[in-house]
């Protein structure tokens, strides 16, 4: 059985104390998941142990022997792998090319042998019941494809202990489960999974334990017995928030937006619904339901077909993004990597692009 340990880690950077005297553990065939809120330290805690970032303080063990990873190709060679929560893919490579990116078998002459590569990663893809052409290129992908390619990386490296950083925040409810079954297969072969996401109710249906960071330390741990998910929100807040929300919806009558009988070639057919003023209004649905097409033409990214939108009891036109930031709209978009930042500009020029003319 293999064992890893991380012991009295401690990390600071200008400003902040992210880890402070952490030590968390893992074994082969064990999904040990690890939560907390937004900046609890569990990025920073996983990516010491991926070699992105430096501990100030502490060790990493395996098997009770001290190892040095300085960089990502140290975890690697120490059999670990992980799958980020943003993707690190090349938009301009075939799926199969991305899988086994640094990663290549080499043919008796020395090229890289495209045939086993496109071999392999069928092999694999089928492995997790995923239908994917290994030739595309990446760059024509969506992002649940993208994070189907990002675990079938970590796989592809035969680890011996694999993290898995928000895996599901792409995938549908029918790829979930195929992912469900993947890491059970992984448990039975004696991989051990480090598994980071927020939602709880996954958290407790696929894990061994359980380990609650809260500003950089550990708060505890818990065995899969007895655990609910109001348990762990306690644990996380550091107070029981069950009917705290005193927002009354009855109390909440005035509409602020109307969309009626919006309509987009395939993507969604006679949508109507209201959003009142201090509500947040949820949508859900599976990939390709229509909810993300949606928001998209509310904000003048996509064109609507047929519908009218109100904007407090004022019938406006949006025909593109511009028209939607003036009349007070703003949009998030799932891939905020690519669509939301430009990534060689500064923090500056990206928080002051929708306002440059002022």
């Amino acid at each position: 059985m293999d064992f890893l340990q991380m012991n009295n880690i401690s990390k600071s950077f200008p400003g902040v104390k992210a880890l402070d005297d952490v030590s968390f553990e893992i074994k082969s065939g064990e999904v040990h998941s690890l939560i907390g809120q937004n900046g609890a330290g569990k990025s920073t805690l996983m990516g010491i142990l991926n070699g992105i970032t430096k501990p100030d303080e502490g060790e990493i063990l395996i098997n009770d022997l001290v190892v040095k990873i300085d960089d990502p190709k140290d975890a690697f060679n120490l059999n670990l792998s992980i799958v980020h929560q943003e993707f690190a893919l090349c938009n301009n490579l075939s799926v199969a090319e991305n899988i086994f990116l640094g990663n290549e078998p080499f043919n008796k002459y020395g090229y890289i042998d495209k045939k086993k590569i496109n071999n392999d990663a069928i092999k694999m893809l089928n492995s997790i019941n995923v239908n994917l052409d290994t030739d595309e290129i990446v760059g024509n992908l969506n992002t649940s494809q993208w994070q189907i390619i990002e675990i079938c990386k970590a796989l592809a490296k035969s680890p011996k202990f694999i993290v898995m950083d928000e895996p599901t925040a792409s995938l549908d409810e029918s790829q979930i489960d195929n992912l469900f079954e993947i890491i059970k297969s992984l448990k039975n072969n004696g991989i051990g999974i480090i598994y980071i996401s927020h939602k709880l109710n996954e958290i407790i249906k696929i894990s061994d334990r359980i380990t609650v960071l809260k500003d950089g330390k550990i708060k505890k741990t818990f065995g899969k017995e007895n655990i609910t998910e109001g348990l762990l929100i306690e644990t996380m807040v550091g107070e029981n928030i069950e009917n705290k929300n005193s927002n009354n919806l009855e109390d909440i009558k005035e509409p602020i937006l109307k969309l009626n009988e919006l309509s987009h070639l395939n993507s969604f057919k006679n949508i109507s619904f209201d959003l009142h003023k201090g509500e947040i209004l949820g949508l859900s649905g599976l990939l390709g339901s229509g909810s993300n097409e949606i928001l998209r033409s509310l904000f003048g990214i996509i064109e609507l077909q047929t519908g009218e939108i109100i904007l407090q009891d004022k019938l406006i036109n949006i025909n593109n993004p511009r028209d939607a930031i003036e009349n007070g709209i703003g949009y998030i978009p799932s891939d905020r990597k690519n669509e939301g930042l430009i990534q060689d500009n500064s923090i500056k020029d990206n928080s002051i692009l929708t306002i440059l003319k002022n």
